[in-house]
């Protein structure tokens, strides 16, 4: 399953700079039609990939996939918001932002902070900074 060999690998490989590895990991995994757990959870990964190689655009177009295909689950969200928030992109982030409170009302960066799953701070930075761009306290 995409969630617990290729996608694990996918988000692990970019947590250490791997980006292209991680990408590739993706790629084979599609191309084999590997399951995904959710609809959309292949372009979370991407978009979280993405995220961590700065590629904000391309976080942004995976995001987009990711919570078209799976609308009610907040990774996509979460991706969506924070990426177009690093972009300057403040009109479609706290757009994204308001569809991610309204999924999870209880959105604070305590609840945010306590659930980074990043081994980098800067990376748990740029989402903390994110979501303070976008007005949560």
């Amino acid at each position: 399953m995409l969630s617990g060999g290729s996608g694990c690998l996918a988000a692990a490989l970019s947590s250490v700079g791997e980006t292209e590895k991680a990408l590739a990991e993706l790629g084979e995994a599609e191309r084999l039609g590997a399951p995904e757990v959710y609809p959309g959870q292949c372009n979370s990964i991407h978009a979280l990939v993405y995220f961590l190689s700065e590629r904000r655009d391309e976080a942004i177009k995976a995001a987009r996939r990711s919570v078209w295909q799976s609308p009610i689950r907040i990774f996509g969200h979460h991706h969506l918001a924070v990426n177009y928030a690093l972009a300057g992109k403040m009109e479609e982030a706290r757009a994204a932002l308001a569809t991610l409170v309204r999924l999870v009302p209880n959105t604070s960066l305590n609840v945010i902070a306590e659930s980074l799953p990043y081994i980098h701070d800067r990376a748990s930075n740029q989402v903390l900074d994110a979501f303070r761009l976008m007005g949560i306290r």
